[in-house]
């Protein structure tokens, strides 16, 4: 995540497990990118890569990198 609306960077996201079931979880945004990214007019001009691995058998692991220029 690059920013919240909330002041905290604090946010809810929906998870699903294999059988249905969904909950919310709460995550919160690095206090450094909450703080350059947030105004939205910011947002709208970041630019950058996402790298990540391929899709896999791992579902508890995730491994994948963000650069921002």
């Amino acid at each position: 995540m690059l920013a919240s609306s909330d002041e905290n960077g604090l946010c809810y996201v929906e998870t699903k497990n294999l059988d249905g079931e969904t909950n919310l979880k709460i995550k919160k945004v690095h206090s450094d990118m909450q703080e350059a990214f947030h105004e939205e007019k910011v947002l709208l001009t970041v630019e950058g890569e996402v790298t990540c691995e391929k899709p896999n058998n791992a579902i508890y692991k995730f491994e994948g990198t963000a650069q921002i220029k």
